[in-house]
């Protein structure tokens, strides 16, 4: 898997109905080369917090305890794909709070991505469901 740093305007979706990668969010749309502009607002259905992260350099997501939990969840959210998917994450990220997202979109897509806390309070206002799960 390659790693990516993750800033204040970009996601990594690891899993899901949407292309992996690093996608852009701005002005309400995420955004990658060669792929449709999605639109959040009035879009996005669920968010669901899956996992909260304070990391520094050379942290990764796969040093986490609760990793095999994390699988679990996302077997349930995604299927087998969500299993797979998080127990092959290893994102390197620079310093920072980070989280762990399950979303479902309202024309029934749905994917896991990681994002920095500020952008998902960004995110909040266009969901109609979001779900913070203390871990």
């Amino acid at each position: 898997m390659e790693y990516h740093l993750i800033d204040h305007d970009h996601i990594e979706i690891i899993a899901g109905d949407l292309r992996q990668g690093v996608w852009k969010f701005a002005s309400g749309f995420l955004t990658k080369d060669g792929e449709s502009a999605v639109p959040l607002e009035k879009n996005l259905g669920s968010i669901e917090v899956r996992l909260k992260r304070q990391v520094s350099n050379l942290d990764t997501v796969s040093d986490l305890p609760l990793n095999g939990l994390m699988g679990a969840a996302f077997s349930t959210l995604l299927g087998p794909i969500g299993g797979l998917a998080s127990s092959a994450v290893g994102m390197v990220a620079g310093k920072g709070e980070f989280l762990c997202l399950g979303c479902h979109m309202k024309d029934g897509r749905k994917f896991i991505a990681y994002m920095r806390t500020s952008l998902f309070e960004q995110w909040k206002k266009f969901a109609d469901k979001v779900v913070e799960k203390d871990e």
